[in-house]
């Protein structure tokens, strides 16, 4: 879902583990949509409609916020790709979001 114009922001459940990872489902504009998880820090795919709403394309640098019990943690990374499904390869991400099942990422250009 998107709470704003500059912000993307997932509720994520853990679905799956796959070979390299684990894919999530979240909702995007009303729609369900999967998100694939892995751990290699190779950056962020997003969509084209994605990219704009955060004013960014591939290579721009993105801060990911991740919600914690008892607090945020800031994430830096960056667009590798511009695709039609959302990836996340990024190894602390990877570990929140799996570790606890699921959780709440926010998404902004850095």
């Amino acid at each position: 879902m998107a709470a704003k114009t500059g912000e993307l922001v997932f509720v994520v459940d853990v679905d799956s583990f796959t070979r390299k990872g684990f894919l999530g489902t979240s909702e995007y504009e009303g729609d369900r949509i999967s998100i694939e998880f892995d751990d290699s820090d190779a950056g962020f795919v997003l969509t084209s409609e994605m990219c704009k709403r955060i004013s960014c394309k591939k290579g721009s640098a993105i801060t990911v916020i991740v919600e914690r019990e008892g607090g945020r943690e800031a994430i830096e990374s960056s667009i590798s790709s511009v695709g039609d499904r959302l990836r996340a390869s990024n190894s602390v991400l990877y570990r929140t979001i799996g570790g606890d099942g699921g959780g709440i990422f926010r998404i902004s250009k850095a």
